[in-house]
């Protein structure tokens, strides 16, 4: 039998330990938003952070992280965007921003969200190394609430070695940092607590990385769905123990799945690599695309900034924290040139068997869609059948679930029709 068929006879596999697995990460997640909303009762700081965090950093330092965008990301899943984008929109914020950013600013600026209301920082950590539209975007959070404001930067990679002055440059700039969380929070940083914690995230790392493997055998016994779900630990409490527990489960059930055969996917007939931010207001999506067969075995957003380096080869050392921080995020797809951008993404759809690709371009994230439409010819000239999109992670305004299913409905029956040539 071959692999194909192979893939067209297994079924899902047990709902019990995926439903439990489930389970934990919803306990997680709670623990994680009381713990942002009940930082001071606590006797502990919080700091906002932006997408790329530093939350080993933080949290080594006694410092609750709240991450204001997986904030946003729920508030879309629960069907609340565009009410705050409409907010943002109506205080004079232009809808050209990043609709994390218009979500978030519109949480605060009602006193309302998804679970009550936006937690107020006593610090706010920017780090625009992968968005430079984090460079100003950050000011009226900081400016509302009356604190201090932390800018982290760093450098856009051109060449495939790292030159030695990048890391540098990310490294003086962390410990810079470290020093005005010192100054603002009272906290002093620990260095040892610190590579206890930066341990925990390369085990983390680790975790997710041979999740990633698996994702390369047919059928894919990795649930993608959950995967995308999995970047809660990933983005928020890399250095946490819940996210041991969590990934280490995961990976049992993934390693169940191959022993007995099963395909994450029911019949999976069609693997995909999709380029984009998780599309939070149809999460819906994700399903439809499993119900045909669809199996994700590759995308940008589970790999963005938490895996490149192991992707690439380049391993980090725990017992030098400030070179393995930096490492995570200089290595970080939307860290790296167009070119070098395009060559990791063809060697994974190489490298993951990938029948075809589906790009978005995301309306408001201009880092992340930078490129597509070039990456996309690339992949077509290579011989790879790509669907472009046009929608945005977190603003569900003008966007047609029906017309996405009938163009993904469309690409499918061009991979069949490659199939049977």
């Amino acid at each position: 039998m071959s692999a194909e068929e192979r893939a067209s006879t297994v079924s899902p596999g047990p709902a019990g330990p995926l439903a439990q697995l489930k389970e934990m990460r919803r306990a997680h997640v709670e623990k994680y938003y009381h713990m942002a909303g009940h930082a001071h009762e606590y006797g502990k700081p919080l700091a906002w952070s932006c997408g790329p965090n530093i939350s080993e950093l933080l949290d080594s330092m006694g410092i609750i992280t709240f991450r204001p965008a997986s904030y946003c990301a729920l508030a879309a899943a629960k069907g609340s965007a565009l009410r705050y984008c409409d907010v943002a929109a109506s205080s004079g914020y232009s809808p050209d921003l990043c609709s994390y950013g218009r979500v978030a600013l519109g949480m605060m600026i009602s006193g309302e969200a998804p679970l009550g209301s936006m937690p107020v920082p006593d610090i706010v950590v920017n780090d625009a190394t992968l968005c430079d539209c984090d460079n100003k975007g950050w000011e009226p959070f900081a400016l509302h609430y009356k604190v201090p404001l932390y800018y982290l930067e760093g450098p856009m990679r051109f060449s495939e070695e790292l030159p030695p002055h990048f890391l540098r440059w990310k490294v003086d700039d962390l410990k810079e940092c470290a020093k005005f969380l010192e100054l603002h929070t009272g906290r002093k940083f620990d260095l040892e607590r610190f590579k206890e914690k930066m341990h925990i995230a390369a085990r983390t790392r680790q975790l997710i990385t041979q999740l990633q493997e698996y994702r390369k055998l047919i059928p894919s016994p990795v649930d993608h769905q959950e995967l995308y779900d999995a970047v809660f630990y990933q983005a928020n409490v890399p250095a946490a123990q819940e996210a041991i527990e969590y990934l280490t489960r995961f990976l049992k059930i993934v390693r169940d799945n191959v022993k007995n055969g099963v395909g994450a996917t029911p019949k999976e007939r069609y693997r995909v690599f999709f380029d984009g931010i998780a599309i939070w207001h149809d999460l819906k999506l994700y399903k439809y695309l499993r119900d045909r067969g669809v199996a994700i075995v590759w995308d940008t957003y589970t790999n963005l900034e938490f895996l490149s380096h192991c992707f690439h080869g380049v391993p980090d050392d725990p017992e030098k924290p400030f070179e393995a921080l930096a490492l995570k995020y200089l290595y970080a797809i939307n860290n790296l040139s167009i070119r070098l951008n395009m060559q990791a993404v063809k060697r994974a759809v190489e490298e993951w068997h990938c029948h075809g690709a589906i790009i978005y371009n995301n309306k408001s994230c201009k880092p992340y869609s930078t490129g597509n439409l070039i990456k996309a010819r690339m992949l077509r000239e290579h011989g790879i059948p790509t669907l472009v999109l046009d929608i945005d992670h977190t603003d569900p305004s003008g966007y047609s679930p029906g017309e996405t299913r009938q163009r993904i409905d469309a690409f499918l029956e061009i991979l069949d029709a490659r199939r049977k040539v």
